[in-house]
């Protein structure tokens, strides 16, 4: 005679936050690694899909590369729960975006996480893509950290001196870790009223002309200018250093 025994089952009993951690560690292994928990349990299961981090590399899955619709449709059905529950998303990562068709969903998701209250933001288009910053993103108050890369922060059909990041930064005043990296359309940039500002990483494309920060929270600043071979090549006439102001604030090196 067979005896059947009633074991509990410890992996649903796991508390949410140690499954959001365990998540994290096995999305270092890949997407399709991390959607395989979902096998483990119905409660993990509802976790995953309902977690509170979005991060989607289109290079991560050759059927992503090969189709854009593949790619399009799953970001949106990573991003319906969340609207149809109406649950905040902590941190929203696009990464490795290639396709120019993919500019409008950007923008679409933006708005999105932006009415979802998200607060850590990460756009990483590639050169081919030329993403220009949609203005929806200065709508985003909520924000605490914020990267962009490659991306244009000019504003279309305007003489004004003024681009999207420095509007950017005047009305998003509870960022503490900003990343912009490899964009353009940023000529000046001025950062005044960012308090809890922290970490400040700014690598050019072009050549900036001047950079003024007043943050009084500013532990780290990186700065890293254009190739001086990229320059010569372009026989630039005039080779001026960017002019760097950091106004009453401490330095100090974090190992």
């Amino acid at each position: 005679m067979v005896q059947i025994v009633n074991r509990e089952d410890r992996i649903s009993e796991l508390p949410v936050h140690i499954v959001y951690d365990i998540l994290c560690r096995i999305r270092r292994y890949g997407l399709k690694e991390e959607a395989r928990t979902c096998v483990l349990s119905k409660t993990w299961s509802s976790i995953w899909r309902s977690r509170p981090d979005v991060i989607i590399n289109q290079s991560i899955h050759n059927s992503f590369m090969k189709s854009t619709e593949k790619f399009i449709k799953f970001v949106d059905d990573s991003l319906r729960p969340y609207v149809e529950q109406n649950s905040r998303v902590e941190t929203l990562r696009l990464l490795c975006l290639h396709d120019q068709e993919l500019a409008s969903h950007i923008d679409r998701w933006l708005n999105l996480v932006i009415k979802l209250n998200v607060r850590s933001l990460e756009i990483y288009a590639m050169f081919n893509l030329k993403y220009s910053v949609h203005e929806a993103i200065c709508a985003a108050k909520t924000l605490t950290e914020l990267s962009l890369r490659v991306c244009n922060f000019q504003i279309d059909n305007s003489t004004s001196t003024t681009n999207k990041l420095q509007r950017l930064i005047s009305i998003c005043m509870l960022i503490r870790d900003l990343k912009i990296s490899r964009c353009w359309g940023i000529q000046n940039l001025l950062i005044f009223g960012l308090v809890n500002l922290e970490k400040l990483e700014l690598r050019s494309r072009e050549r900036l002309e001047k950079v003024e920060i007043q943050a009084p929270n500013l532990r780290k600043f990186v700065y890293v200018g254009v190739p001086l071979h990229n320059c010569l090549k372009a026989r630039e006439p005039k080779l001026l250093p960017c002019t760097i102001d950091i106004l009453d604030v401490f330095i100090r090196k974090i190992g």
